[in-house]
């Protein structure tokens, strides 16, 4: 892949049940922005961003993510929802999630080769739907993946 910058800014993803590996071996890749994505039917952003190695900043922080979860493919085969999302992402300073999800296993390999240190603004997800997030218990999902980051990240709850 030789883009440096992707404008998808415009792109209708309203529709869209899954971003599985989209940007995946944009190895060139610096910036984008998805930051208006529409995801709320999306079920899988696995490998959305696999092996960007130049991306230094990726924005889902206003992301609705309430319809991720585990799917069963082909049995036994397993897919989670967000498998290496950030994997191989080698010069990531920046991380924004929306993390309004509690379906999914939150894998070890979900920021495996990413930078030691780093910023991650989070959401809890009660800006989408406090009584599902709530009830879901939410905060055990958060905690889960805090704890995937390296050490050195820092961790910045979102209070918008």
């Amino acid at each position: 892949s030789i883009l440096k910058e992707l404008d998808v800014s415009k792109f209708n993803t309203q529709n869209s049940i899954s971003f599985e590996s989209m940007f995946e071996g944009c190895i060139k890749l610096q910036k984008i922005d998805i930051s208006n994505f529409n995801s709320f039917k999306c079920g899988c952003i696995s490998k959305m961003f696999k092996n960007c190695q130049n991306i230094t900043g990726i924005d889902m922080v206003n992301w609705n993510l309430c319809n991720l979860e585990d799917t069963v493919l082909f049995f036994p085969l397993k897919k989670y929802g967000i498998e290496q999302l950030f994997f191989g992402c080698e010069n990531l300073e920046m991380i924004g999630l929306n993390i309004n999800f509690s379906k999914i296993i939150i894998k070890d390999d979900i920021f495996e080769r990413i930078p030691n240190k780093g910023t991650f603004i989070y959401n809890n997800g009660l800006k989408f739907n406090e009584k599902e997030t709530k009830n879901n218990n939410n905060y055990e999902m958060i905690k889960a993946i805090l704890n995937k980051l390296p050490v050195g990240w820092e961790k910045i709850e979102n209070q918008e």
